[in-house]
């Protein structure tokens, strides 16, 4: 059994985290400036007809009193590192698929424990702001499609029905294969892996082979597992100065609330914090 642990937007939601005041609809971009084009969209920034590739006053125009967030690799560091540690406090196996995004073996766990074990540590990464998706599957392929079709866990159970009950956009095909695939009338991935294996080579390559070997289980392998960092720190570097004490408040918070989640998970406890 796998599962896949990731974040939405992930760089996004990594940048307004760290932001005392960023609500309602909101976008990512490179760095503020007239020319910056819109990197990741919250979905109610796209609801209001924002786009990735916007320039930052178009996106405006279309939606009033948007968030406009210059994009932090230190809040991405950071972020990513608490999503990591709730992956660890699932399993020992981790591999880094890609930013926001971590693969987990469950080999060795009981089937008992690991749902509960999967929304402590959803529950955990929600209560840093960190709105993770769970998916547990056979293979890591079929992983990866429940916890992008789902808002918080997915657990499949019967792969056959679970594959007809969920929508293409799962897998995340390129918009090249997702329009072909539209058009000859196909919906969700049940449908698509009814085709055969040849008839998809012979017209689309690579990247069609890969989603059906991932519907048909095809895709299990050794995970090239990271390390767990010792000790238990945070630190931030800032893209720039701190002028009020509102702001600095509002970070010291967020590495108390990631040290305090990571001891608790680990059944530890402080006596002081340096």
């Amino acid at each position: 059994m796998y599962s896949i642990v990731y974040i939405p937007h992930f760089r996004l939601v990594a940048a307004r985290r760290l932001l005392p005041r960023a609500e309602g609809a909101a976008v990512l971009v490179e760095s503020l400036g007239r020319q910056s084009k819109v990197i990741e969209a919250d979905g109610a920034a796209l609801a209001a007809g924002v786009e990735p590739g916007m320039t930052a006053p178009r996106a405006l125009a279309r939606c009033p009193g948007l968030n406009v967030i210059a994009a932090s690799m230190a809040a991405e560091a950071l972020a990513e590192q608490t999503l990591l540690h709730a992956a660890f406090d699932i399993a020992p196996r981790v591999e880094r698929v890609s930013p926001g995004c971590f693969l987990i073996d469950l080999q060795g766990r009981k089937r008992a424990e690991i749902a509960p074990a999967a929304e402590a540590a959803l529950a955990a990464l929600h209560r840093q702001d960190l709105p993770a998706r769970m998916g547990i599957a056979p293979t890591p392929g079929l992983a990866g499609f429940a916890a992008r079709s789902t808002g918080f866990l997915q657990a499949v159970k019967h792969v056959t029905a679970f594959l007809d009950a969920t929508a293409l956009d799962a897998a995340a095909p390129s918009a090249e294969l997702a329009g072909i695939l539209t058009h000859w009338g196909l919906k969700t991935l049940g449908e698509f892996a009814r085709l055969t294996r040849e008839s998809l080579a012979h017209r689309f390559g690579p990247e069609a082979l890969t989603l059906w070997d991932a519907c048909h289980g095809r895709d299990s392998r050794p995970l090239d597992a990271i390390e767990l960092p010792p000790g238990y720190g945070e630190h931030l570097e800032l893209d720039h100065a701190i002028e009020t004490l509102e702001p600095l408040l509002f970070i010291i918070r967020r590495f108390i609330d990631s040290l305090c989640m990571r001891l608790e998970q680990q059944h530890c406890s402080a006596t002081r914090i340096v």
